[in-house]
């Protein structure tokens, strides 16, 4: 018997798998385990790390880095009024290697100045799929 696959399901279940590895990766370059994630594979794809860390200036505020799928990484200051702070971009690749993301935070930890971010490039859902490809592993 053979089975129709419907493309898009397929493309939904890449981008998935895809993007749960990526942040797994990004959340262990960055020194936090998996359970400070949390990742929306609805539209648009996003994910949340939540961070151990304070940076200074910022003290009260809890950080987080959040991810987009047409904006890439950024880190945000959790204010204690629930509004949250938008602090820098990462800029460059949407799906930025995790040493780049972890670089990009410890930048941020040690009080730098970050220069503003460069352009994302919006890539389509089936280049954003192969851009999260290879960090999926049989064991994710």
């Amino acid at each position: 018997m053979t089975l129709a696959s419907d493309p898009h399901l397929d493309l939904d279940f890449a981008l998935d798998c895809g993007l749960r590895a990526y942040v797994r990766a990004v959340s262990t370059a960055v020194g936090t385990g998996w359970e400070s994630c949390s990742v929306d594979t609805g539209t648009p794809l996003s994910a949340y790390i939540a961070l151990d860390t304070r940076l200074p200036g910022h003290l009260d505020c809890d950080v987080a880095l959040l991810w987009h799928e047409d904006r890439g990484w950024s880190a945000v200051l959790e204010t204690p009024s629930g509004e949250d702070l938008t602090l820098a971009h990462l800029g460059g690749s949407v799906v930025a290697e995790p040493r780049a993301v972890a670089r990009f935070l410890t930048r941020l930890r040690a009080g730098e100045q970050l220069p503003p971010r460069t352009l994302v490039l919006t890539r389509t859902s089936a280049e954003l799929a192969a851009d999260l490809g290879p960090y999926v592993t049989e064991d994710v």
